[in-house]
């Protein structure tokens, strides 16, 4: 935090009035299970992005960051993308959102500075979103809700604000969200802001992105995390996360339409995920069954004594299956390359949400 406090008194000649954190994340289950409204389980990491910033008066902003060599100066009653600058999207994305929502700055002065390793995927676009969110609430404070804003906060006797309460944390969340499918143009979900808004030492955050439902899981014993660098840079705004977001969004069209055919034909579907009702089988099934997508396995993982299956349908689309959404003694012994086929149980549920 001293650093970006000294970048900013040696950039504006004076000490900030305001200096906010957000954390990065890992996620520990459920890769692009949140804007398939699934189950996500991860944890803010400590490394954060740390913004700080004092106001100003004529309506501009101007942030300098210690990654990038030169500051960028805006209105914010003009808020656009500078392709010479294009980290300062996150923020300026965030501003304009907070705007739609009646929540207004008259400018300011900021200064960023991160600890997290750019392109790693530890998400530190979604932690410069939230810090971003977080520090116009303090030179401006505002309380959003489902539908716009309501009485600001009162500051105590300290000048502190009072904790942000659980629907503002996700009205926040689905804030820099809008900023960074919106104005960024990564469609992605909610799973990063959401992280670093609900992180807390010694828990896992785990998100229900069906109900947005938020639950703190003790990380219970002796537990330690280790990312390692593995030289292969994470770019989501080179395209292939929407491209992969459109793969998931055909097979939840593929599979609705076997919904739909079950339904005309009587049955009843929920939209509801059971873990227990998923099979991976090797062997081929009975050609009646129609709640069936081929594949081939394309990789495993292991966290815990948990497996993951990914699987390539023949559509192109790569679904992940983890162990504890399988059903109960239905784990398979499978190698890469292995043709299997993915079953569930359609008269009570569908593999993804629809």
């Amino acid at each position: 935090m001293l650093e970006v406090q000294q970048l900013f008194r040696k950039h504006f000649g004076h000490p900030p009035t305001y200096t906010v954190q957000a954390p990065g994340r890992i996620e520990l289950l459920g890769n692009h299970t949140d804007y398939n409204q699934g189950l996500v389980l991860a944890l803010a990491v400590d490394r954060h992005v740390f913004m700080s910033v004092s106001s100003r008066t004529d309506g501009r902003v101007e942030l300098v960051s210690s990654a990038f060599p030169a500051p960028e100066i805006f209105s914010v009653l003009e808020v656009k993308k500078n392709p010479d600058a294009p980290w300062a999207d996150y923020v300026k994305g965030v501003l304009a959102e907070l705007r739609k929502r009646n929540a207004h700055c008259s400018g300011f002065n900021a200064a960023i500075h991160g600890t997290i390793p750019p392109g790693a995927g530890l998400s530190s676009s979604a932690a410069l979103e939230v810090a971003t969110a977080l520090a116009v609430r303090q030179l401006h404070p505002y309380t959003l809700t489902p539908t716009g804003t309501t009485v600001p906060p009162q500051r105590a006797g300290n000048g502190a604000l009072p904790p942000l309460t659980k629907v503002e944390k996700l009205e926040i969340a689905k804030t820099c969200l809008a900023a960074e499918s919106g104005f960024v143009g990564v469609n992605c979900g909610l799973l990063d802001q959401t992280s670093s808004l609900f992180g807390k030492a010694f828990h896992a955050v785990e998100i229900d992105c069906q109900s947005l439902a938020v639950e703190h899981v003790p990380m219970i014993g002796e537990i330690a995390l280790v990312v390692c660098q593995s030289g292969v840079s994470h770019a989501l705004v080179s395209g292939e996360y929407n491209e992969l977001r459109l793969h998931c969004e055909a097979l939840n069209a593929e599979l609705a339409v076997l919904c739909d055919e079950t339904m005309a034909q009587g049955g009843s579907v929920s939209v509801a995920v059971r873990p227990e009702k998923i099979t991976i089988s090797r062997a081929a099934p009975d050609p009646k069954d129609r709640n069936v997508v081929k594949g081939i396995v394309r990789d495993l993982g292991y966290f815990g004594e948990s497996s993951l299956y990914r699987v390539r349908l023949q559509n192109g689309t790569v679904l992940q299956v983890s162990a504890q959404n399988l059903k109960r003694a239905a784990r398979p012994t499978v190698e890469w390359d292995d043709e299997v086929y993915l079953s569930w149980e359609v008269s009570s549920t569908i593999l993804l949400r629809a």
